[in-house]
């Protein structure tokens, strides 16, 4: 696995941890975590991720949405994570129309659709 560029947008550390750690075991080097949208949104002014995986509500009331929203803008593919299967969140159109990983997930299951963002990204114009 060569290296990648991905966002990782999670507030709740245990589980951004899993992940990155999930993802460094998979071969991804280049993991960036965020535990909140301004960070993640300052990263972003800067930089281009190749995917990114967001949860959908980051406590306080905030939402990933503003950072959906900037990646879809610069054709960046990503992946919902929410612990609800009916999300509390309203996502406007096209954001709805994007996959969703239901909390909990094994390591397997978020690989393969790390996997399936990255080659659409790639397919990408």
């Amino acid at each position: 696995m060569s290296d990648h560029d991905i966002l990782v947008l999670e507030d709740e550390s245990l589980i951004a941890i899993d992940i990155e750690m999930t993802l460094d075991g998979a071969g991804y080097r280049d993991v960036r975590v965020f535990h909140d949208a301004d960070s993640a949104a300052s990263y972003l002014s800067a930089a281009r991720p190749r995917a990114a995986l967001l949860d959908m509500n980051l406590g306080n009331g905030q939402t990933s949405v503003g950072i959906a929203s900037q990646l879809e803008s610069a054709g960046v593919p990503f992946l919902f994570l929410t612990g609800y299967t009916n999300s509390t969140v309203d996502l406007p159109e096209p954001l709805a129309a994007h996959r969703k990983l239901t909390k909990p997930f094994n390591d397997d299951t978020l690989l393969r659709e790390l996997q399936k963002l990255l080659e659409a990204g790639d397919a990408a114009p």
